[in-house]
């Protein structure tokens, strides 16, 4: 139903509403990983590895991120998307066909479809019905969509005709009697919700005792962080014991982008895009480092299902070497331009401090001459009180009568 929201950005430019990198190196690191969380959000994407970059920007443990790019820009339809859409997340496949995106969402339904023939199957936040088309070709006995959104309801309606009924209702309140469903699918949806136990206990109350649950959420460990219209990203731990407060057996599965070179015959695959390739890891993913969880619950032991991978567009190695030789390219140009404006600032600071010092040693000298101005002042004081003592003796009477005998002895 939902998927990383959409975000301006174009490849090798910075975007215009973000500030220009001329900052800092350690600010500049910063933006550049505001940057890299951005283009996590787009529809596209693939994963880079820019440990050289990183390195160069002295931040080793940036490791690598996800770019956004549909053939080196973004297509207008998803530029568009959150202005003419209802609920900025909904994905459709028909609007990001081949993206990272159509791959995370139609491999939750793909791999869910392992277990739908033969069974009675709610889509929980349907959305745009895609998923559920997916289960009920898979052979479901029935197919049910369920949606908040009136808008959604009636496009998944479309798209579902008369293969099941897709109703309007709010994934908290049910409108089904109990033990209705033998299969519960709902992902991208838990964290929408501000109270994800009432929309667990009801899965259980419609669910049949043998029945199976498929929920999923965003690791909130992993996936990028600030979307609004999540209320509550739950862990695997939060949501294992979220589930299993209502059913007694859970199993956890991962899905997380991996980057992946794969082999199949020249001639293409069956109609239905289908193959069973042996798949080998060679980096391990670490416990607790998916982008998302899925869990399979139910009160008895759920079933195996076996792992799904799904194939998006082409990478483009060579496309991608270029674009990312440019990035860094990019990056050290504003990081040397700012290394050079802290050198020019760090000069003028000289300058100022030099100036500073001199400043500092004139009040110095002028302290100085207001000390001896003060001496001076004292001195002429104690001046005219001599010369108005003298005034005052020569006027004396016997200073007048002394006269005739300062002349002798003169």
């Amino acid at each position: 139903m939902h998927g990383p929201r959409r975000s301006r950005f174009q490849l090798g430019h910075p975007p215009a509403e973000q500030p220009r990198l001329g900052v800092p190196g350690d600010q500049l690191v910063a933006q550049a990983k505001i940057l890299f969380a951005q283009a996590d959000h787009l529809s596209v994407g693939v994963d880079v590895n820019l440990r050289r970059l990183a390195g160069h920007l002295g931040e080793s443990s940036a490791g690598s991120c996800r770019f956004a790019v549909w053939r080196g820009r973004l297509r207008d339809e998803d530029l568009n998307m959150a202005e003419t859409n209802e609920h900025p997340e909904r994905f459709d496949p028909a609007e990001s066909t081949g993206t990272l995106m159509d791959a995370e969402h139609r491999c939750r339904y793909w791999w869910a479809a392992q277990v739908a023939s033969g069974r009675d199957v709610l889509d929980a936040a349907c959305g745009t019905g895609y998923g559920t088309a997916i289960l009920a070709e898979a052979g479901a006995s029935t197919v049910t969509g369920i949606d908040l959104s009136a808008d959604a309801v009636s496009a998944a309606g479309e798209r579902l005709g008369d293969r099941g009924p897709v109703l309007q209702g709010d994934v908290r309140s049910l409108p089904f009697e109990d033990d209705s469903f033998d299969l519960i699918v709902c992902f991208e949806t838990i964290e929408h919700v501000d109270d994800g136990a009432a929309v667990i206990a009801e899965f259980r109350r419609v669910l049949r005792p043998a029945g199976i649950l498929l929920i999923s959420s965003p690791n909130p460990g992993v996936y990028p962080e600030g979307n609004e219209y999540h209320v509550h990203e739950y862990s695997p731990a939060e949501l294992a014991e979220l589930v299993g407060a209502a059913f007694p057996k859970v199993a956890e599965h991962v899905q997380h982008p991996w980057i992946a070179s794969a082999i199949r015959p020249a001639n293409g695959l069956p109609a239905r895009g289908e193959m069973s390739p042996a798949m080998r890891e060679i980096c391990e993913l670490k416990p607790g480092g998916q982008t998302y969880t899925i869990l399979s619950a139910g009160v008895e032991d759920p079933p195996d299902l076996k792992a799904l991978l799904m194939l998006g567009e082409a990478f483009e190695v060579k496309w991608w070497a270029e674009h990312a030789a440019e990035m860094e390219q990019y990056f050290t140009r504003e990081l040397t331009a700012s290394i050079e404006r802290e050198q020019a600032a760090g000069k003028r600071l000289n300058d100022a401090n030099g100036r500073v010092v001199a400043a500092s040693e004139e009040l110095s000298r002028l302290r100085a001459i207001e000390s001896h101005y003060a001496e001076l002042q004292a001195l002429s004081a104690h001046y005219d009180v001599a010369v108005t003592r003298l005034h005052e003796i020569e006027a004396s009477r016997s200073w007048k009568l002394l006269a005739p005998l300062r002349r002798l002895r003169g």
